[in-house]
């Protein structure tokens, strides 16, 4: 295997994939999309409802030369507003046979799970719209003897001259529709398999980085007899926000502990791989074994790391703290029960004590 074939099976495990299902004509349903890690694209040419064709297209895309697929995972540009940029991408072909794709711009957000996702062809409003492509369909070549079939596409990126300084991420997408029928009764389905190729633009200026953790909810379960066998679950329900210009891998911890720092316990969120500025991510850490010690501090600490293809932000950790009542009513129920038996014993026997000196003093006379 040669080394830029080496570079080619790296690259497809750095591409994204989007493979979404969509009903033809139009439905009323939301289509979603979501950016993965893996580059490969395979499909058996059948559709929901059809029949499975005997071949397997496998396609995928990558930043290239214009002699071929150079070997990096994403296309990285910095420039000033105003600033025309070109690249090029290869859209790369790993079947037998020769596959026609549609090559068009989108830009990425964050879905609410955190990954990326990638906005719809026609609902552009930042860096998707700056990518012009020189083709919006091909024809890809099949794989040889030789290596990986590809086509080179240019791309050419117009930052505004309005650009807002910071980070932009816009993709290129090489799709493949299918059709087949959705069977008795049912509408025509259409199939789209969808793999990109990251464009991280970063516009120079006056970049601001930042990084919150806001709307903080906790609460507490008890378990099992209203804590009667001991520790509950603490759980933290809290939104991180990107407040600033840069791109940011996301790490938030909880801590829990009693009054004094008694019994601390901690657990880590869902981390963000890269959190796109002015996004939001809502999120929930789950702490187990937390005693019920009357009062809790809850503090969450969210730490900000290097995005892909970005740079060190420089941000200290942010902290939020609050406050959570885990009252062990069971316990303060069994306490209340126990004065109680013991203040009727008490009762008791003062009453047994007065009538046994009545009888005594009766009997004196």
């Amino acid at each position: 295997m040669s080394s830029v074939t080496r570079r080619l099976v790296a690259t497809f495990a750095t591409a994204l994939v989007v493979l979404s299902a969509v009903v033809a004509p139009a439905s009323a349903q939301p289509r979603t999309d979501a950016l993965a890690s893996d580059g490969s694209a395979p499909s058996d040419g059948s559709t929901p409802g059809g029949d499975p064709s005997p071949s397997l297209a496998t396609f995928g895309i990558a930043p290239a030369s214009p002699a071929g697929p150079d070997g990096r995972s994403y296309v990285v540009i910095g420039a000033a507003p105003g600033s025309v940029v070109t690249d090029d991408v290869a859209i790369l072909n790993q079947s037998d046979f020769a596959v026609p794709l549609d090559v068009y711009a989108s830009e990425a957000t964050n879905a609410p799970d955190g990954t990326l996702a990638l906005a719809n062809r026609d609902g552009l409003t930042d860096a998707g719209t700056w990518v012009s492509l020189g083709a919006s369909h091909v024809q890809v070549p099949a794989q040889s003897s030789a290596g990986i079939g590809y086509v080179v596409v240019p791309v050419t990126v117009r930052i505004p001259t309005d650009a807002v300084p910071g980070d932009h991420v816009a993709a290129v997408i090489a799709s493949l529709t299918t059709s087949g029928s959705g069977g008795d009764n049912a509408p025509n389905l259409t199939f789209e398999q969808r793999v990109g190729a990251r464009i991280y633009v970063t516009v120079t200026g006056d970049v601001v980085p930042g990084l919150a953790i806001t709307g903080v909810h906790t609460s507490y379960d008890r378990g099992p007899w209203w804590g009667l066998l001991g520790r509950g679950r603490t759980t933290v329900s809290y939104t991180v926000e990107n407040t600033g210009d840069m791109r940011v891998a996301v790490a938030v911890r909880a801590r829990t502990a009693g009054p004094f720092g008694l019994l601390p316990r901690t657990a880590a969120g869902e981390p963000v791989a890269e959190l796109l500025p002015r996004a939001k991510v809502p999120q929930t850490i789950v702490v187990d074994d937390v005693w019920p010690l009357l009062r809790s501090r809850v503090t969450l600490t969210g730490t900000a790391g290097v995005a892909p293809g970005g740079k060190a932000t420089g941000l200290a950790p942010v902290v939020v703290a609050t406050h959570l009542w885990t009252v062990p009513w069971a316990w303060l129920a069994g306490l209340v029960l126990l004065l109680v038996l013991v203040l009727v014993l008490l009762l008791v026997r003062r009453r047994r004590g007065r009538r046994s000196s009545g009888a005594a003093g009766r009997g004196g006379r």
